[in-house]
Protein backbone atom coordinates (compact mmCIF):
# COMPACT_ATOMS: atom_id res chain seq x y z
CA UNK A 1 0.00 0.00 0.00
CA UNK A 2 2.65 2.25 0.76
CA UNK A 3 5.10 1.61 -2.05
CA UNK A 4 1.85 1.87 -4.23
CA UNK A 5 1.04 5.96 -2.76
CA UNK A 6 4.95 6.75 -3.09
CA UNK A 7 5.45 5.44 -6.89
CA UNK A 8 1.69 7.32 -7.25
CA UNK A 9 3.71 10.19 -5.95
CA UNK A 10 7.53 9.95 -4.75
CA UNK A 11 7.94 13.90 -4.10
CA UNK A 12 5.86 13.69 -1.12
CA UNK A 13 6.41 12.90 2.07
CA UNK A 14 8.23 9.29 2.55
CA UNK A 15 5.84 6.61 3.97
CA UNK A 16 7.64 3.54 4.89
CA UNK A 17 6.41 3.94 8.26
CA UNK A 18 2.43 2.99 6.96
CA UNK A 19 3.04 -0.32 5.92
CA UNK A 20 4.87 -0.78 9.20
CA UNK A 21 1.95 1.11 11.67
CA UNK A 22 -1.00 0.93 9.92
CA UNK A 23 -2.43 -2.61 11.30
CA UNK A 24 -1.41 -1.40 14.64
CA UNK A 25 -2.94 1.72 14.51
CA UNK A 26 -6.29 0.43 14.21
CA UNK A 27 -6.44 -0.29 18.05
CA UNK A 28 -3.74 2.01 18.86
CA UNK A 29 -4.24 3.21 22.83
CA UNK A 30 -0.93 4.71 23.63
CA UNK A 31 0.02 1.68 25.63
CA UNK A 32 2.61 -0.46 24.61
CA UNK A 33 1.42 -3.53 26.61
CA UNK A 34 -2.08 -3.24 25.18
CA UNK A 35 -0.66 -3.52 22.06
CA UNK A 36 0.50 -7.39 21.86
CA UNK A 37 3.56 -6.55 23.62
CA UNK A 38 5.45 -4.42 21.11
CA UNK A 39 8.41 -2.98 22.42
CA UNK A 40 9.23 -0.04 19.93
CA UNK A 41 7.43 3.33 20.21
CA UNK A 42 6.58 4.61 16.72
CA UNK A 43 8.58 8.20 16.61
CA UNK A 44 6.82 11.38 15.87
CA UNK A 45 8.17 11.65 12.39
CA UNK A 46 7.36 8.36 11.70
CA UNK A 47 3.51 9.24 13.38
CA UNK A 48 3.23 12.35 10.76
CA UNK A 49 4.26 10.01 8.08
CA UNK A 50 1.44 7.45 8.85
CA UNK A 51 -0.91 10.92 9.22
CA UNK A 52 -0.06 12.11 6.23
CA UNK A 53 -0.18 8.28 3.88
CA UNK A 54 -3.47 7.99 5.68
CA UNK A 55 -4.62 11.41 4.16
CA UNK A 56 -3.24 10.56 1.18
CA UNK A 57 -5.29 7.15 0.99
CA UNK A 58 -8.61 8.85 2.12
CA UNK A 59 -7.93 10.45 -1.12
CA UNK A 60 -6.85 8.46 -3.46
CA UNK A 61 -9.80 6.05 -1.70
CA UNK A 62 -12.47 8.88 -2.60
CA UNK A 63 -11.77 8.97 -6.37
CA UNK A 64 -11.64 5.13 -6.53
CA UNK A 65 -15.62 5.36 -5.43
CA UNK A 66 -15.74 8.33 -7.94
CA UNK A 67 -14.92 5.96 -10.91
CA UNK A 68 -16.92 3.11 -9.42
CA UNK A 69 -19.90 5.16 -9.53
CA UNK A 70 -19.48 6.24 -13.17
CA UNK A 71 -19.15 2.62 -13.80
CA UNK A 72 -22.16 2.11 -11.61
CA UNK A 73 -24.12 4.61 -13.36
CA UNK A 74 -23.39 3.34 -17.24
CA UNK A 75 -23.65 -0.60 -16.16
CA UNK A 76 -27.06 0.21 -14.84
CA UNK A 77 -27.76 2.19 -17.78
CA UNK A 78 -27.05 -0.26 -20.00
CA UNK A 79 -29.10 -2.81 -18.31
CA UNK A 80 -31.94 -0.74 -18.97
CA UNK A 81 -31.60 0.18 -22.22
CA UNK A 82 -31.66 -3.27 -22.93
CA UNK A 83 -34.78 -4.09 -21.21
CA UNK A 84 -36.15 -1.38 -23.07
CA UNK A 85 -36.36 1.62 -20.56
CA UNK A 86 -36.88 5.20 -22.58
CA UNK A 87 -33.85 6.96 -22.17
CA UNK A 88 -35.50 10.19 -19.97
CA UNK A 89 -36.24 7.55 -17.45
CA UNK A 90 -32.91 5.68 -17.42
CA UNK A 91 -30.58 5.84 -14.34
CA UNK A 92 -33.16 7.12 -11.84
CA UNK A 93 -32.13 4.58 -9.35
CA UNK A 94 -28.42 5.18 -9.81
CA UNK A 95 -28.22 7.64 -6.70
CA UNK A 96 -30.17 5.98 -4.31
CA UNK A 97 -27.87 2.97 -4.95
CA UNK A 98 -24.78 5.36 -4.67
CA UNK A 99 -25.97 6.61 -1.71
CA UNK A 100 -27.02 3.48 -0.23
CA UNK A 101 -23.23 2.05 -0.41
CA UNK A 102 -21.75 4.90 0.83
CA UNK A 103 -24.21 5.46 3.59
CA UNK A 104 -25.08 9.39 2.09
CA UNK A 105 -28.15 10.69 1.03
CA UNK A 106 -29.34 10.04 -2.49
CA UNK A 107 -29.06 14.34 -2.93
CA UNK A 108 -25.87 14.02 -1.93
CA UNK A 109 -24.82 10.75 -4.06
CA UNK A 110 -26.13 12.77 -6.90
CA UNK A 111 -23.82 15.56 -6.60
CA UNK A 112 -20.92 13.51 -6.65
CA UNK A 113 -22.10 11.16 -9.36
CA UNK A 114 -22.26 14.68 -11.45
CA UNK A 115 -18.41 15.18 -10.12
CA UNK A 116 -17.48 11.87 -11.04
CA UNK A 117 -18.62 12.43 -14.46
CA UNK A 118 -16.95 15.53 -15.07
CA UNK A 119 -13.64 15.09 -13.77
CA UNK A 120 -12.03 12.46 -16.15
CA UNK A 121 -13.25 14.39 -19.08
CA UNK A 122 -13.10 18.19 -18.55
CA UNK A 123 -10.94 18.97 -15.83
CA UNK A 124 -8.66 15.75 -16.03
CA UNK A 125 -5.50 17.07 -14.03
CA UNK A 126 -7.50 17.78 -10.88
CA UNK A 127 -8.61 14.09 -11.47
CA UNK A 128 -5.25 12.63 -12.04
CA UNK A 129 -3.85 14.45 -8.71
CA UNK A 130 -7.22 13.14 -6.69
CA UNK A 131 -6.23 9.78 -8.15
CA UNK A 132 -3.00 10.19 -6.53
CA UNK A 133 -3.95 11.51 -3.70
CA UNK A 134 -2.80 14.79 -4.07
CA UNK A 135 -6.13 16.59 -3.97
CA UNK A 136 -8.91 16.11 -1.81
CA UNK A 137 -12.65 15.89 -2.76
CA UNK A 138 -13.64 18.93 -1.19
CA UNK A 139 -10.90 20.52 -3.65
CA UNK A 140 -11.94 18.40 -6.76
CA UNK A 141 -15.59 19.76 -6.37
CA UNK A 142 -14.26 23.52 -5.49
CA UNK A 143 -12.96 23.08 -9.02
CA UNK A 144 -15.84 21.91 -10.54
CA UNK A 145 -18.13 24.79 -9.23
CA UNK A 146 -15.62 27.81 -9.69
CA UNK A 147 -15.81 26.33 -13.31
CA UNK A 148 -19.53 25.18 -14.07
CA UNK A 149 -20.47 28.09 -16.45
CA UNK A 150 -17.27 28.38 -18.04
CA UNK A 151 -16.70 26.79 -21.98
CA UNK A 152 -15.14 23.35 -22.03
CA UNK A 153 -11.71 24.84 -23.54
CA UNK A 154 -11.45 27.44 -20.89
CA UNK A 155 -12.68 24.56 -18.34
CA UNK A 156 -9.76 22.76 -19.24
CA UNK A 157 -7.52 25.62 -19.53
CA UNK A 158 -8.03 26.73 -15.57
CA UNK A 159 -7.50 23.26 -14.79
CA UNK A 160 -4.14 22.98 -16.51
CA UNK A 161 -3.33 26.27 -14.99
CA UNK A 162 -4.28 25.65 -11.33
CA UNK A 163 -3.88 21.23 -11.13
CA UNK A 164 -0.88 20.94 -13.60
CA UNK A 165 1.31 20.55 -11.30
CA UNK A 166 0.14 18.40 -8.87
CA UNK A 167 2.77 19.48 -5.66
CA UNK A 168 1.31 22.95 -6.10
CA UNK A 169 -2.07 22.23 -6.04
CA UNK A 170 -1.27 20.17 -2.58
CA UNK A 171 0.03 23.32 -0.78
CA UNK A 172 -3.21 25.34 -1.84
CA UNK A 173 -5.96 25.43 0.96
CA UNK A 174 -9.74 25.13 0.03
CA UNK A 175 -10.12 28.79 0.15
CA UNK A 176 -7.48 29.37 -1.55
CA UNK A 177 -8.19 27.04 -4.53
CA UNK A 178 -11.93 28.17 -4.41
CA UNK A 179 -10.54 32.21 -4.81
CA UNK A 180 -8.37 31.17 -7.69
CA UNK A 181 -10.48 29.37 -9.77
CA UNK A 182 -12.89 32.08 -9.62
CA UNK A 183 -10.82 34.85 -10.45
CA UNK A 184 -9.71 33.05 -13.42
CA UNK A 185 -13.09 32.04 -14.67
CA UNK A 186 -14.02 35.83 -14.53
CA UNK A 187 -11.01 36.17 -16.00
CA UNK A 188 -11.57 34.41 -19.19
CA UNK A 189 -15.24 35.08 -19.39
CA UNK A 190 -16.95 37.65 -17.44
CA UNK A 191 -20.35 36.89 -18.84
CA UNK A 192 -20.07 33.45 -16.47
CA UNK A 193 -19.99 35.63 -13.45
CA UNK A 194 -23.28 37.21 -14.50
CA UNK A 195 -24.42 33.55 -15.70
CA UNK A 196 -23.80 32.33 -12.00
CA UNK A 197 -25.43 35.13 -10.26
CA UNK A 198 -28.58 34.73 -12.13
CA UNK A 199 -28.07 31.23 -11.18
CA UNK A 200 -27.70 31.96 -7.49
CA UNK A 201 -30.44 34.65 -7.62
CA UNK A 202 -32.68 32.01 -8.85
CA UNK A 203 -31.98 29.59 -5.82
CA UNK A 204 -32.73 32.19 -3.32
CA UNK A 205 -35.08 30.59 -0.60
CA UNK A 206 -35.87 30.12 3.42
CA UNK A 207 -35.07 27.28 5.29
CA UNK A 208 -34.83 26.08 8.59
CA UNK A 209 -33.12 23.52 10.64
CA UNK A 210 -33.13 22.31 14.48
CA UNK A 211 -30.26 23.86 16.87
CA UNK A 212 -29.52 22.75 20.42
CA UNK A 213 -31.74 23.45 23.77
CA UNK A 214 -35.53 23.65 21.93
CA UNK A 215 -33.21 26.45 19.28
CA UNK A 216 -33.88 26.63 15.81
CA UNK A 217 -31.95 28.54 12.58
CA UNK A 218 -34.00 30.61 9.94
CA UNK A 219 -32.09 31.07 7.61
CA UNK A 220 -32.85 33.28 4.22
CA UNK A 221 -30.67 32.92 1.25
CA UNK A 222 -31.09 36.09 -0.43
CA UNK A 223 -28.72 38.15 -2.62
CA UNK A 224 -25.79 40.28 -1.37
CA UNK A 225 -27.53 43.76 -1.22
CA UNK A 226 -30.88 42.60 0.35
CA UNK A 227 -29.21 40.55 2.88
CA UNK A 228 -27.14 43.77 3.95
CA UNK A 229 -30.20 45.81 3.80
CA UNK A 230 -31.71 43.53 5.49
CA UNK A 231 -29.43 43.21 8.54
CA UNK A 232 -28.48 46.94 8.44
CA UNK A 233 -32.64 47.65 9.21
CA UNK A 234 -32.91 45.00 12.11
CA UNK A 235 -29.33 46.31 13.58
CA UNK A 236 -30.55 50.13 13.40
CA UNK A 237 -33.75 49.03 15.22
CA UNK A 238 -31.78 47.66 17.93
CA UNK A 239 -29.61 50.45 18.23
CA UNK A 240 -32.68 52.63 18.86
CA UNK A 241 -34.62 50.53 21.46
CA UNK A 242 -31.55 48.72 23.17
CA UNK A 243 -31.36 50.69 26.83
CA UNK A 244 -35.20 51.50 26.39
CA UNK A 245 -38.20 50.39 28.91
CA UNK A 246 -39.26 48.53 25.69
CA UNK A 247 -36.22 46.61 25.63
CA UNK A 248 -36.63 44.99 28.55
CA UNK A 249 -33.32 43.99 29.33
CA UNK A 250 -33.09 41.98 25.87
CA UNK A 251 -29.17 42.65 24.16
CA UNK A 252 -28.74 43.96 20.48
CA UNK A 253 -28.84 40.26 18.89
CA UNK A 254 -32.09 39.32 20.93
CA UNK A 255 -33.92 42.54 19.71
CA UNK A 256 -32.26 41.98 15.83
CA UNK A 257 -34.06 38.47 16.49
CA UNK A 258 -37.10 39.08 17.98
CA UNK A 259 -37.84 41.94 15.05
CA UNK A 260 -37.26 39.52 12.52
CA UNK A 261 -40.07 36.82 14.13
CA UNK A 262 -42.29 40.27 14.62
CA UNK A 263 -41.94 41.31 11.04
CA UNK A 264 -42.23 37.69 9.64
CA UNK A 265 -45.33 36.73 11.14
CA UNK A 266 -47.06 39.81 11.92
CA UNK A 267 -47.38 39.46 15.49
CA UNK A 268 -46.77 42.56 18.42
CA UNK A 269 -44.51 40.19 20.29
CA UNK A 270 -42.47 37.73 18.73
CA UNK A 271 -43.11 35.45 22.19
CA UNK A 272 -46.79 35.86 21.00
CA UNK A 273 -46.33 33.98 17.59
CA UNK A 274 -49.01 31.49 16.90
CA UNK A 275 -47.68 27.99 15.74
CA UNK A 276 -48.83 24.78 15.56
CA UNK A 277 -46.31 22.06 16.45
CA UNK A 278 -46.90 17.95 17.25
CA UNK A 279 -45.54 17.04 20.67
CA UNK A 280 -44.92 13.08 21.12
CA UNK A 281 -44.92 11.92 24.74
CA UNK A 282 -46.30 9.30 27.65
CA UNK A 283 -48.85 10.19 29.15
CA UNK A 284 -46.85 9.64 32.14
CA UNK A 285 -44.01 12.37 30.30
CA UNK A 286 -47.55 15.05 30.21
CA UNK A 287 -48.74 14.51 33.48
CA UNK A 288 -46.82 12.57 36.33
CA UNK A 289 -43.48 12.06 36.76
CA UNK A 290 -41.77 10.58 34.13
CA UNK A 291 -38.66 12.02 32.71
CA UNK A 292 -38.36 10.29 29.31
CA UNK A 293 -37.69 12.75 26.62
CA UNK A 294 -40.35 13.94 24.51
CA UNK A 295 -40.44 14.72 20.57
CA UNK A 296 -41.08 17.99 18.77
CA UNK A 297 -42.25 17.39 15.20
CA UNK A 298 -42.89 21.00 13.34
CA UNK A 299 -43.40 21.54 9.94
CA UNK A 300 -39.93 21.97 7.85
CA UNK A 301 -37.87 21.47 11.10
CA UNK A 302 -38.04 17.93 11.50
CA UNK A 303 -37.85 16.19 14.75
CA UNK A 304 -36.28 18.17 17.79
CA UNK A 305 -36.10 15.80 21.07
CA UNK A 306 -37.32 17.67 24.29
CA UNK A 307 -36.49 16.78 28.25
CA UNK A 308 -40.03 15.79 30.10
CA UNK A 309 -39.54 19.48 31.96
CA UNK A 310 -39.17 21.33 28.90
CA UNK A 311 -42.17 19.62 27.12
CA UNK A 312 -44.21 20.16 30.28
CA UNK A 313 -43.16 23.79 29.81
CA UNK A 314 -44.61 24.17 26.57
CA UNK A 315 -47.69 22.78 27.24
CA UNK A 316 -48.34 24.63 30.38
CA UNK A 317 -47.46 27.98 28.53
CA UNK A 318 -49.84 27.46 25.34
CA UNK A 319 -52.97 26.83 28.11
CA UNK A 320 -51.28 29.94 30.13
CA UNK A 321 -51.83 31.72 26.54
CA UNK A 322 -55.38 30.30 26.27
CA UNK A 323 -56.46 31.49 29.23
CA UNK A 324 -55.49 34.99 28.96
CA UNK A 325 -56.44 34.98 25.35
CA UNK A 326 -53.06 35.81 23.87
CA UNK A 327 -51.71 33.54 20.84
CA UNK A 328 -52.08 29.93 21.34
CA UNK A 329 -49.20 27.36 20.20
CA UNK A 330 -51.56 24.64 19.20
CA UNK A 331 -50.11 21.31 20.30
CA UNK A 332 -51.01 17.59 18.99
CA UNK A 333 -50.23 15.09 21.95
CA UNK A 334 -49.31 11.92 20.82
CA UNK A 335 -48.70 8.66 22.82
CA UNK A 336 -46.63 6.21 21.70
CA UNK A 337 -46.47 2.24 21.69
CA UNK A 338 -45.58 0.83 25.06
CA UNK A 339 -42.43 -1.68 23.94
CA UNK A 340 -41.19 0.58 20.62
CA UNK A 341 -42.31 3.76 21.15
CA UNK A 342 -43.27 4.26 17.75
CA UNK A 343 -46.76 6.29 16.65
CA UNK A 344 -49.88 3.49 15.99
CA UNK A 345 -51.48 2.95 12.80
CA UNK A 346 -54.30 3.90 11.26
CA UNK A 347 -56.11 2.61 7.91
CA UNK A 348 -58.00 3.85 4.93
CA UNK A 349 -60.19 2.30 2.55
CA UNK A 350 -59.13 4.13 -1.06
CA UNK A 351 -55.83 4.30 -2.90
CA UNK A 352 -55.96 8.24 -2.10
CA UNK A 353 -53.97 8.66 1.12
CA UNK A 354 -56.56 10.61 3.29
CA UNK A 355 -54.50 14.31 5.01
CA UNK A 356 -54.99 12.41 9.03
CA UNK A 357 -53.38 9.01 7.80
CA UNK A 358 -50.67 11.32 5.49
CA UNK A 359 -50.15 13.08 8.53
CA UNK A 360 -49.32 10.49 10.95
CA UNK A 361 -47.02 8.85 8.22
CA UNK A 362 -44.98 12.17 8.35
CA UNK A 363 -44.93 12.68 12.18
CA UNK A 364 -44.02 8.58 12.58
CA UNK A 365 -41.49 8.45 9.74
CA UNK A 366 -40.40 12.51 10.22
CA UNK A 367 -37.95 12.32 7.65
CA UNK A 368 -37.33 10.83 4.39
CA UNK A 369 -37.49 6.70 5.29
CA UNK A 370 -34.98 5.69 3.16
CA UNK A 371 -31.42 5.33 5.14
CA UNK A 372 -29.71 8.26 5.08
CA UNK A 373 -31.94 10.43 3.69
CA UNK A 374 -32.68 12.94 5.56
CA UNK A 375 -34.73 15.00 3.31
CA UNK A 376 -38.06 15.93 4.06
CA UNK A 377 -41.00 14.33 3.42
CA UNK A 378 -42.57 14.82 0.16
CA UNK A 379 -44.64 11.78 -0.74
CA UNK A 380 -46.84 9.30 1.30
CA UNK A 381 -45.59 6.02 -0.68
CA UNK A 382 -46.98 2.79 -0.79
CA UNK A 383 -44.19 -0.01 0.35
CA UNK A 384 -46.34 -2.44 -1.72
CA UNK A 385 -47.91 -0.99 -4.43
CA UNK A 386 -51.72 -0.37 -5.01
CA UNK A 387 -51.79 -2.29 -8.45
CA UNK A 388 -50.18 -5.62 -6.91
CA UNK A 389 -52.55 -5.26 -3.82
CA UNK A 390 -51.04 -3.48 -1.36
CA UNK A 391 -53.27 -1.73 0.80
CA UNK A 392 -53.41 2.36 2.23
CA UNK A 393 -52.76 1.77 5.45
CA UNK A 394 -50.43 3.05 8.11
CA UNK A 395 -48.41 -0.61 7.60
CA UNK A 396 -48.07 -0.43 4.28
CA UNK A 397 -47.19 3.67 4.09
CA UNK A 398 -43.92 5.32 4.14
CA UNK A 399 -42.97 8.88 3.77
CA UNK A 400 -40.09 9.72 1.05
CA UNK A 401 -38.71 12.34 -0.53
CA UNK A 402 -39.41 13.08 -3.97
CA UNK A 403 -35.66 11.74 -5.40
CA UNK A 404 -36.31 8.82 -3.44
CA UNK A 405 -39.80 7.92 -4.38
CA UNK A 406 -39.06 8.21 -8.53
CA UNK A 407 -36.00 6.16 -7.67
CA UNK A 408 -37.67 3.14 -6.41
CA UNK A 409 -39.77 2.82 -9.60
CA UNK A 410 -36.78 2.24 -11.69
CA UNK A 411 -36.56 -0.98 -12.70
CA UNK A 412 -35.03 -3.89 -10.31
CA UNK A 413 -36.12 -2.17 -7.21
CA UNK A 414 -37.97 -4.04 -4.49
CA UNK A 415 -39.59 -3.11 -0.68
CA UNK A 416 -41.24 -5.47 1.83
CA UNK A 417 -42.58 -4.04 4.82
CA UNK A 418 -42.80 -5.83 8.21
CA UNK A 419 -43.77 -5.33 11.88
CA UNK A 420 -41.21 -7.13 14.55
CA UNK A 421 -42.38 -7.91 17.83
CA UNK A 422 -41.95 -5.02 19.62
CA UNK A 423 -44.04 -3.05 16.99
CA UNK A 424 -41.15 -1.40 15.27
CA UNK A 425 -42.24 -0.52 11.89
CA UNK A 426 -39.32 -1.99 9.11
CA UNK A 427 -38.89 -1.51 5.47
CA UNK A 428 -36.77 -3.69 3.56
CA UNK A 429 -35.39 -2.45 0.12
CA UNK A 430 -33.34 -4.43 -2.23
CA UNK A 431 -31.09 -2.91 -5.05
CA UNK A 432 -30.82 -4.00 -8.40
CA UNK A 433 -27.36 -4.82 -7.04
CA UNK A 434 -28.76 -7.16 -4.59
CA UNK A 435 -28.18 -5.37 -1.62
CA UNK A 436 -30.74 -5.45 1.50
CA UNK A 437 -30.84 -1.95 3.45
CA UNK A 438 -33.31 -2.19 6.31
CA UNK A 439 -35.16 1.14 7.71
CA UNK A 440 -36.94 1.83 10.83
CA UNK A 441 -38.87 5.52 11.59
CA UNK A 442 -36.16 7.31 14.21
CA UNK A 443 -36.16 6.49 17.28
CA UNK A 444 -39.01 8.89 18.94
CA UNK A 445 -36.85 9.55 22.11
CA UNK A 446 -37.24 8.44 25.84
CA UNK A 447 -39.59 5.00 25.97
CA UNK A 448 -42.76 4.94 27.82
CA UNK A 449 -42.74 2.55 30.70
CA UNK A 450 -43.96 -1.36 29.51
CA UNK A 451 -47.22 -1.92 30.24
CA UNK A 452 -48.32 1.93 29.43
CA UNK A 453 -51.35 1.59 27.22
CA UNK A 454 -50.69 3.59 23.97
CA UNK A 455 -53.40 5.90 22.17
CA UNK A 456 -53.32 8.23 19.47
CA UNK A 457 -55.11 11.93 20.74
CA UNK A 458 -55.28 15.26 19.06
CA UNK A 459 -56.23 18.91 20.61
CA UNK A 460 -57.20 21.32 18.80
CA UNK A 461 -47.35 20.65 6.09
CA UNK A 462 -24.91 18.27 -14.77
CA UNK A 463 -22.87 21.36 -14.19
CA UNK A 464 -25.83 23.64 -13.14
CA UNK A 465 -27.09 20.54 -11.21
CA UNK A 466 -23.10 20.35 -9.36
CA UNK A 467 -23.93 24.30 -8.43
CA UNK A 468 -26.63 23.42 -6.32
CA UNK A 469 -26.25 19.72 -4.65
CA UNK A 470 -22.48 19.10 -4.17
Amino acid sequence: MADTLQAQHPASTPLPALGKWLTELTDFSGDVSERGGSSVEPTESELAAVLRGLEDLKNAAAAAQAQAARRLDTTTRSREAAAGVRPFRSGRGVASELGFARRISPHRARGLLGLAKVLPDELPATWSAFRQGRASEPIAIAMAKATACLSLEHRLQVDRELAGDPAALEQMSLKEVEAAAARRAAQLDPGSVAKRRRIAEGERRVTISPAPDTMSRLTVLVPLTQGVAAFAALKKHADQVHGTDAAAGRARGQLMADRAVELLTGQARAERTPVRVNLVMTDTGLLGDDESTALLVAKGLGRLELPAQAARRLVAGNLADEATGGAATWLRRLYRHPASGQLLGMDATTRKVPPGLAEFITLRDQTCRNAWCDAPVRHIDHVEPVEEGGPTSADNLQGLCEACNHAKQAPGWRQVVHTEADGTHVVETVTPAGRRYRSRPPDPGGRPPSGRLAGVGSATDERRRLLRIV
